[in-house]
């Protein structure tokens, strides 16, 4: 059964890939894009054969516990669906949920683990509980994320593409770490999120109602998963939409000498 989800989930999403206009306006063949797609699950395959062989080494054994938590959340999504939805909101300890940097026994902590769960056992509705099905459906999301990052530089660096698609997919440590079932391709799907709907509204000097809703989806995407790390973009972000606004410091051609962009993450 395993083996007819995994193929018949394969082709569709597949499928989906070539036909999604905003996959297809990255200017990659679809070709390219199904390639990249594979490589992807390729990676989250062998990332969760790890898992099994490796689970006490680093972080390897989280993402089969995200799995168990998932089926276990399943069976309670499936006989008390408000329970399931409440203990999203149910804050179990003596502090407040405004302790946002909580370490230990805090809401926010919590919360990332008990969303990645909560989202697994929706997920298992339609393929069946078997991990390596839904990594096909975790790499389908995570491939939003590179192609975002994709569209801007590709935008920004436009003669020098084959660089930045090899820079963007075949990076090893982002490859490896987003590619297997745990929060990593998440955020990397909503720092791209982000980024994709900044740039282009910068670039078009037009804010729609699409991209103002993809950024902040990013940005709560970013709270529920790793609050910290909003916590510490939230000034880069700032001091890009200042460069933007207010573009006093041009050079004589009408360009700045650090892209806003790169100003921002440096900063």
């Amino acid at each position: 059964m395993v083996t007819i989800l995994f193929i018949g989930y394969l082709i569709a999403l597949s499928w989906a890939i070539t036909r999604i206009r905003f996959f297809r306006a990255a200017g990659l063949t679809q070709t390219q894009l199904i390639l990249v797609f594979f490589l992807k699950v390729a990676v989250g395959i062998f990332y969760g054969w790890l898992g099994v062989f490796y689970a006490g080494t680093g972080n390897m054994r989280d993402t089969w516990a995200f799995h168990a938590g998932g089926l276990q959340e399943e069976m309670l999504l499936l006989h008390d669906p408000i329970h399931f939805i409440s203990e999203l909101i149910y804050n179990p300890y003596d502090n407040g949920k405004w302790n946002l940097l909580g370490t230990h026994d805090f809401y926010w902590n919590d919360l990332k683990g008990n969303a990645l769960i909560k989202g697994l056992a929706i997920l298992n509705l339609i393929t069946g509980g078997y991990y390596f099905v839904n990594v096909l459906f975790y790499n389908f999301l995570g491939l939003i994320g590179l192609i975002c990052f994709y569209r801007v530089l590709a935008n920004h660096f436009h003669t020098q593409k084959i660089a930045v698609a090899v820079s963007v997919v075949l990076l090893p440590s982002v490859l490896f770490w987003t590619s297997g079932i745990h929060k990593e391709g998440i955020l990397l799907t909503a720092l791209g999120l982000i980024t994709y709907s900044l740039y282009f509204s910068f670039q078009e000097k037009r804010w729609t109602v699409k991209r103002i809703l993809v950024l902040f989806l990013g940005l709560l995407l970013l709270l529920v998963f790793r609050n910290h790390l909003l916590l510490a973009l939230l000034p880069a972000l700032t001091l890009w939409f200042l460069l933007e606004r207010f573009p006093t410091k041009k050079n004589l051609d009408g360009n700045w000498p650090v892209h806003p962009l790169l100003a921002a993450i440096l900063f």
